[in-house]
């Protein structure tokens, strides 16, 4: 989404490295964007080994019991509920973004620094009934808090680049 931005690197800017190392890169994966998109916010022709995922929340999973409830079900059982998101991931709008969009009704949402260090007690602060984070920040936090869900994420791989994975370090069981 943020392309090369200022084309500074972190922590002036987007880029870990610096673009031409794409060429060098078995993969590269454009997330929720066509490759084409992709090459045009980067400025740079698209390639082979370049991929297309999708990426979509498909649920949430109880962080304390383990219960899994789906889309659907979560809007109905939070349809009146006060729900609060709070995320320390680069990009925190993709989350409440990604909530909102499955029509999760936010009463609060937090954006904490990338790779955020969780206090003792950080989710007593709330007082909404639903507490939903990301998996990243979910095994940091104490997880036995009974509000605390976490937002299941689905990757869509596309077939060339499974089969590509396939090729390089075999076959997997499943």
């Amino acid at each position: 989404d943020r392309g090369r931005g200022n084309g500074g690197f972190l922590p002036a800017g987007p880029l870990r490295e610096p673009l031409s190392r794409l060429n060098l890169a078995d993969a590269v994966l454009a997330s929720n964007l066509t490759c084409h998109a992709l090459a045009e916010q980067l400025g740079m022709p698209e390639a082979r080994h370049w991929h297309s995922v999708r990426v979509c929340l498909s649920g949430f999973k109880h962080a304390a019991s383990g219960k899994t409830l789906g889309l659907e079900e979560a809007r109905q059982q939070w349809q009146s509920t006060p729900v609060a998101s709070f995320t320390g991931l680069g990009n925190p709008e993709k989350l409440f973004g990604a909530l909102r969009q499955a029509g999760i009704v936010l009463n609060a949402s937090l954006a904490l620094p990338d790779h955020h260090d969780y206090p003792t007690g950080f989710c007593e602060q709330f007082e909404e009934q639903v507490l939903i984070t990301s998996g990243k920040d979910a095994v940091k936090l104490w997880p036995h808090d009974p509000r605390l869900w976490i937002a299941d994420i689905q990757v869509a791989l596309p077939t060339p680049l499974t089969q590509a994975l396939e090729d390089h370090i075999g076959r997997s069981t499943d």
